[in-house]
């Protein structure tokens, strides 16, 4: 996995992103906890997706780094990224992944979204991406600062 990293850290080098490998190691690590085989040639898509959520999390905090509060919202929305573009890509085998394990329920509020078996694991994925990209929208706003 540090040839992997090392490739993340390279393209993420021009990024303000705070703790860099901390950052790059923990969306790794969360990628293989759902079952996902991280390849060297998902360097540059990792990098992006990390790039784009902590760019997206300072322009509407209004900071200069993503909040260390943030840091594990950061996390997911980055897994979330980077699945739903190979996804879209094509490039995503859902065998491999473990849909079941990932989330069995989420509760947002009195929204509730839970896994059955009568989902199939295209639906289960979804899911899944959906709530990774968005999980923890309410919390940035503990974190923002006025803009002059």
């Amino acid at each position: 996995m540090d040839e992997i990293t090392s490739a993340i850290l390279t393209f993420m080098d021009q990024m303000k992103v705070r703790d860099s490998k901390q950052y790059a190691d923990a969306v790794l690590n969360r990628l293989e906890s759902f079952g996902y085989k991280v390849k060297k040639d998902n360097a540059w898509l990792i990098a992006f997706s990390i790039q784009k959520v902590s760019q997206h999390i300072m322009n509407s905090c209004n900071t200069s780094s993503v909040p260390d509060g943030l840091f594990f919202i950061a996390v997911d929305r980055a897994c979330g990224e980077f699945l739903g573009e190979l996804n879209s890509a094509g490039l995503l085998e859902l065998d491999g992944l473990d849909l079941d394990g990932a989330i069995s329920q989420i509760r947002e509020g009195d929204a509730t979204v839970q896994f059955t078996s009568g989902l199939s694991d295209d639906e289960k994925f979804i899911e899944l991406v959906n709530y990774l990209k968005t999980e923890g929208a309410g919390d940035e706003v503990c974190y923002r600062k006025l803009k002059w």
